[in-house]
């Protein structure tokens, strides 16, 4: 199966390094135009997906409305959700490490602050997957658009890497896995 990971187009939040979790905020006028280009790229190399996922939360929603022109339904999936960062969601993303909880290591697993559980997270990521391989055939294509932290735990589940070896996904980009 191919999967392409895209992740929501540039917000306000973005630009002020400010974390989002499930704060529900739009894109801006420059993430509007990354959808539009992932848009044009993706017809450009004609990928049409069999389907597309997308977390409920508008930026990732807006993105995907963008990409697929509003012709395939977007199913929306709780699961692609961003982490939830708790009572430190729009605090900046350098002051959130301040607080002196190890915010990736699954086994502290804290949920101080309100945050999350890393491995609650993590097995949220893991289960969207699992269904996927389990409901698609071996060639499907499939669309999935996310933020950038469900993105990276998909990307360790898939590729086998540490949370240091994974990349920050880069707003309004497409990643291509074969699962």
């Amino acid at each position: 199966m191919k999967l392409y990971l895209v992740r929501h187009g540039q917000t306000d939040w973005n630009l002020q390094d400010k974390i989002q979790g499930w704060a529900d905020v739009p894109l801006n006028d420059a993430g509007i135009k990354q959808a539009e280009r992932l848009r044009d790229q993706l017809h450009k190399k004609n990928i049409i997906p069999d389907k597309v996922y997308a977390s409920p939360l508008q930026r990732v929603r807006s993105t995907a409305k963008i990409i697929t022109d509003g012709k395939q339904q977007i199913i929306i999936d709780e699961r692609l959700m961003e982490r939830n960062v708790g009572e430190l969601e729009g605090r900046s993303c350098r002051e959130f490490f301040d607080f002196e909880i190890d915010f990736l290591d699954p086994k502290l697993n804290s949920g101080a602050h309100d945050v999350e559980p890393i491995r609650d997270f993590r097995a949220r990521a893991d289960a969207f997957l699992q269904d996927l391989k389990r409901s698609h055939d071996q060639d499907a294509e499939i669309l999935v658009v996310s933020s950038n932290g469900l993105m990276k735990q998909l990307h360790m589940l898939i590729s086998g890497v540490i949370p240091e070896e994974t990349p920050n996904f880069q707003n309004g980009e497409v990643y291509e896995y074969e699962i």
